[in-house]
């Protein structure tokens, strides 16, 4: 039997509608395209290879701006002016990156890393974007966004993407405490979390739980609320007024 896996996105998705999860990874409904999920997947490539080429010490800010157009993925968008206007913001985003980089003390230690942990029948697994030794010594895993909105620390504590990814680097790299950090690639903002041994053991009981509550789940029922509207699969919910017939498996 295959190793049942677990991410942040996915045990996200269950906790914000357990319907969602079913349809996205029980049933594998396709998603539609989106254009702001295609602005951060090109944004996301073009720091990749900016970092790997050697960053600031070996490339110009037009060489960065240069890997967003090679690496654009134009999917989602309705009309030339939306794409243009994506593409715009995109450079704006890296322009202002490539200047806060050259003053970035810290050490980039891994980009794009997949890391995972075994637990018990299950693997707890995540792509984490950066992974940065401060000048004090900590280890921070860096957690880029591409949207307008930064949590506040409060949030931050409660997001429990940003804690797996505190758990994984812990338990891969033997350190701790661990440094959370949500970058806003638009504003260039931060906000960061630290968690120590005890936290860190909080975070991971937090994710046994969900996935016992998915394992357990017969009938994954549907949660309505504001996230509907922008649901892959809000024609085939049951809360919908006429919902559509489910393709066949």
């Amino acid at each position: 039997m295959a190793t049942l896996r677990f991410s942040p996105t996915k045990l996200s998705t269950y906790l914000l509608c357990p319907k969602q999860y079913y349809f996205a990874y029980l049933r594998k409904l396709p998603r539609r395209a989106r254009s702001y999920f295609s602005l951060g997947t090109s944004v996301h490539s073009a720091l990749q290879t900016f970092h790997e080429a050697g960053g600031t010490q070996t490339q110009d800010v037009g060489q960065l701006l240069g890997q967003l157009d090679a690496a654009w993925v134009d999917a989602g968008y309705t009309t030339p002016e939306q794409q243009a206007a994506s593409l715009t913001l995109g450079q704006q985003m890296l322009a202002s990156y490539y200047e806060a980089a050259e003053q970035k003390a810290a050490e980039t230690l891994f980009l794009e890393r997949t890391l995972s942990v075994p637990r018990d029948g299950y693997l707890l697994t995540g792509r984490v974007d950066r992974i940065d030794r401060r000048p004090d010594g900590l280890i921070e895993v860096v957690d880029y966004k591409s949207g307008g909105y930064l949590p506040t620390a409060e949030e931050l504590a409660n997001d429990l993407a940003i804690g797996i990814y505190q758990v994984l680097v812990a338990r891969n790299m033997d350190a701790k405490p661990i440094v959370g950090t949500i970058l806003n690639l638009r504003s260039g903002d931060s906000v960061s979390l630290i968690r120590d041994e005890p936290q860190l053991q909080i975070v991971e009981q937090h994710v046994s739980e969900v996935v016992a509550s998915i394992r357990s789940d017969t009938k994954f029922q549907p949660v309505p609320g504001r996230y509907c509207d922008w649901c892959d699969f809000a024609q085939y919910c049951p809360a919908a007024p006429r919902p559509a017939k489910l393709p066949r498996a």
